[in-house]
């Protein structure tokens, strides 16, 4: 009978299942996330202080919450392919936030060292840099990504579902996958080989005004209501603008478009404005099967220069009808589009392209099951704990009780 009692006690699980990391505060000294022990739930915003590594291995999960991980030290982020990714989780994307703060350790290519986030999912979590410039390469975003201040981040390679921010810095953006858009207040970013959809701010693909001249270059725009909106220096070359509203929209700029395909857009290019003192260059670009313009004059008081275009035909009388200047109203300039090129420019980018996939995506919000996992299971290792704790006290007062009636027993008996 003693040995059933405790054998009772034997069948309920007293050991945690799968652990759970809470972390708050400070981090003062390296640490390193495991995978092993991951989930990390925050319960409070988390600091890296300075001269202080935080590494977090492949595979780990991380669940910010609605709190912050502030980053004054260096954040060593490096996930591995497929299952092995480092996972971030948020509330949603305007709480869960990686803040790289001015002067965190910046990403060295040379030694591998600094501050790098690379082959991570980001679900509703976003990551502002200021003043720094960390590596953020092969993720998986659901946010948005904010850059200001000095510092020359590397945003590559990633496939980000969201907008990203350009304030007063110049960070190098390439080569992402992004639905949304790239919106640029200050300084010189280079954006190149990007693929983007939908448009962010306004519905605009890329849009920058700024007292320094910018490259964008190589991209592809597509489904927004503005591809390019530019309001400050620039060339814009070798992009393909295709099926938005407007694929070009240029106002009081000194800007080069060159080497472009813009093509089955509404209207092709807008010209809001035109300074005489601000020369605009547009020449050897594909302008062409655009619904309704093929450049689209308003309130441009000055002449354009569009020469040497190709218009998906050579006929003068059928280019004219395309575009709307003086002839449409008094007050607008005249676009001049003659001599025309003969044959579409080879430079320039065909109109085929494969559109970003969003069968992988993660949605924007999490779901209730995947935000709550780690607290979910907080929450059963807890009940699991006091289930034990129970039966142990249930299975000492049986066999108590056992030794207390055996004792009768024999006193009895003698």
């Amino acid at each position: 009978m003693l040995v059933g009692g405790f054998v009772f006690v034997g069948i309920i699980p007293v050991s945690i299942a799968e652990n759970s990391t809470t972390v708050d505060g400070v981090i003062y000294s390296d640490t390193i996330w495991t995978k092993a022990d991951s989930p990390f739930v925050l319960t409070g915003l988390v600091g890296i202080a300075s001269g202080v590594t935080l590494t977090i291995e492949p595979g780990a999960t991380v669940n910010l919450g609605e709190y912050s991980l502030q980053v004054a030290g260096t954040l060593y982020a490096r996930g591995g392919r497929s299952e092995n990714n480092i996972t971030f989780i948020s509330k949603t994307a305007a709480y869960g936030n990686i803040a790289f703060t001015n002067g965190s350790a910046s990403w060295d290519e040379k030694t591998g060292s600094g501050s790098i986030i690379e082959n991570a999912i980001l679900r509703s979590t976003s990551i502002s840099v200021h003043n720094v410039s960390p590596k953020i390469y092969n993720n998986t975003v659901t946010g948005n990504i904010n850059v200001d201040y000095e510092g020359t981040p590397l945003i590559s390679n990633n496939l980000i579902v969201g907008d990203v921010g350009v304030h007063s810095s110049s960070p190098i953006i390439d080569h992402n996958s992004i639905i949304g858009g790239i919106n640029i207040g200050g300084d010189a970013p280079a954006i190149s080989n990007n693929i983007i959809e939908g448009g962010g701010v306004a519905g605009v693909g890329i849009k920058f005004e700024g007292r320094y001249s910018i490259n964008i270059t190589s991209n592809v725009v597509y489904n927004c209501s503005i591809g390019i909106s530019a309001r400050g220096s620039a060339t814009i070359a070798k992009n393909l603008l295709i099926n938005n509203d407007r694929g070009l929209e240029v106002s009081s700029s000194q800007i080069t478009i060159q080497n472009n395909t813009i093509a089955k857009n509404v209207v092709g290019i807008k010209l809001l404005d035109v300074w005489t003192n601000a020369p605009m260059t547009i020449t050897s670009n594909n302008i062409q099967n655009n619904a309704q313009s093929s450049i689209y004059l308003e309130d441009a008081r000055s002449d354009v220069d569009a020469s040497l275009n190709w218009w998906g035909t050579v006929e003068a009388q059928l280019i004219n009808m395309t575009i709307h200047d003086r002839k449409n109203e008094p007050k607008l300039g005249i676009v001049t589009f003659v001599p025309t090129l003969s044959a579409p420019v080879p430079e320039a980018p065909n109109t085929e392209f494969t559109p970003i996939s969003r069968s992988p995506l993660p949605s924007q919000e999490p779901s209730a099951t995947t935000l709550d996992q780690t607290e979910t299971r907080l929450s059963t290792q807890i009940g699991i704990l006091e289930l034990a704790v129970a039966a142990i006290i249930l299975s000492v007062a049986i066999n108590v009780s056992l030794v207390i009636v055996v004792a009768k027993l024999l006193r009895k008996k003698n």
